[in-house]
């Protein structure tokens, strides 16, 4: 997934067409192995938008459109064949949720296992921040070093964040905006499945915090 972005932005540099058919084999490759690089496209068009506003080069949306409709293309035939032929993966935890409280909820669990909160974590807090006492009871060590943890990034973070909105504020705005949709895009095929979360699925929407960290 990494390497078909890679590819789409050596393509605007050079303007060599290799590069975008390099793309586009590896983006065919991406899909063959795991049905989550159906967000590549998204993550492309998020990723050419941020760089032409980076590098102040005029937006034309139609034009970055038009480059990444073959993408769209063989999207949408893996989507035909996904859903028609070979039909979406079933069980007991692929049941699918829709209304914005789970998705945000689901959303706010990825976030915080973002920030190696431990994954089991899920079992003993519930909806509304209902913790269950066995929490305390079989793991008060680790969740008390835990939170002195958490409390001195969230310091951390904070005080850079003022320095920083002092130092320029459009950019760390520009910045975090960029970070938020490639996060949120990247976790698209999983969050509106409140049962089926796990940390694994954290492998490309992370490298949108990594890079505003």
């Amino acid at each position: 997934s990494v390497l078909s972005i890679y590819f789409y932005l050596q393509y605007l540099d050079k303007k060599n067409r290799l590069n975008l058919l390099w793309s586009l084999l590896v983006f065919v490759l991406a899909l063959l192995s795991k049905e989550n690089a159906v967000v590549i496209p998204g993550l492309i068009f998020v990723t050419h938008l941020f760089r032409q506003i980076v590098l102040k080069e005029r937006l034309t949306l139609i034009n970055v459109v038009k480059l990444i409709f073959p993408f769209v293309v063989i999207l949408s035939i893996y989507l035909y064949f996904h859903f028609f032929v070979y039909g979406l993966a079933t069980g007991d935890s692929y049941i699918w949720d829709f209304s914005v409280r789970k998705g945000v909820n689901t959303l706010a669990w990825y976030l915080l296992w973002s920030f190696n909160i431990p994954e089991m974590f899920v079992d003993y807090i519930g909806p509304g921040f209902n913790v269950n006492p066995n929490l305390a009871k079989y793991w008060l060590k680790e969740t008390i070093i835990l939170l002195s943890l958490i409390g001195c990034i969230i310091i951390y973070i904070a005080g850079l964040s003022l320095y920083y909105l002092r130092k320029d504020m459009k950019t760390l705005r520009l910045i975090m905006l960029f970070s938020i949709c490639w996060f949120i895009i990247a976790l698209l095929p999983v969050i509106f499945l409140p049962i089926h979360k796990f940390t694994y699925y954290l492998t490309m929407p992370i490298l949108g915090l990594m890079f505003l960290v």
